[in-house]
């Protein structure tokens, strides 16, 4: 089951093929991906189409429902987009830091031709201690990060050696009851 929603015209229920949607998720290009969309009982749909949301079975891992929302190609809209990291970082290779990646996509506003696959940030220079923020990101031309500039997205961080606490010579080691 799915919903074709937004633009004109009102919200509509559908069936779709499962394999077909999850292909689309599984493009380069993912939920971003512009497409047409073709109805049986009523042919094409006008314009282009997006996934908006997407339900998987968390047993199966198959696809159970998805929203599409038409796009209107000259109006802006706001997406998740990927934030790829290129290159390995001195501060990982060199210096024994450990690459922290907490932020994986930023939020978008652009034109839909305009929306891109991802955003690559190089990391080859990044020395242990240093990160890079949403605020050091390169956006493509007619593309607007809208995520909070101060948010971290790559950092290299020292590794952290966990203790062993080891009872002290002497001391007395509770004994769980007998049964």
């Amino acid at each position: 089951p799915a919903v074709l929603y937004g633009g004109v015209g009102p919200a509509q229920p559908l069936i779709v093929d499962p394999k077909i949607i999850t292909a689309i998720l599984h493009s380069e290009s993912g939920e971003n991906t512009l497409f047409s969309l073709k109805i049986d009982s009523t042919g094409l749909v006008p314009g282009r189409v997006i996934i908006k949301e997407h339900q998987v079975d968390p047993i199966t891992d198959v696809l159970t429902h998805a929203d599409f929302m038409r796009i209107a190609m000259d109006k802006v809209i706001r997406v998740q987009v990927m934030v790829h990291t290129v290159g390995v970082s001195r501060g990982v290779k060199l210096q024994g830091g450990i690459l922290d990646h907490p932020l994986r996509e930023v939020v978008v506003e652009c034109l839909p031709g305009d929306i891109p696959e991802r955003i690559d940030v190089d990391i080859t220079e990044l020395d242990l201690g240093k990160s890079f923020r949403v605020s050091d990101l390169v956006a493509p031309t007619g593309v607007k990060i809208l995520t909070d500039p101060h948010m971290p997205v790559v950092a290299v961080v020292a590794p952290t050696i966990e203790k062993v606490v080891t009872p002290a010579e002497g001391a007395v080691v509770a004994e769980a009851p007998a049964e």
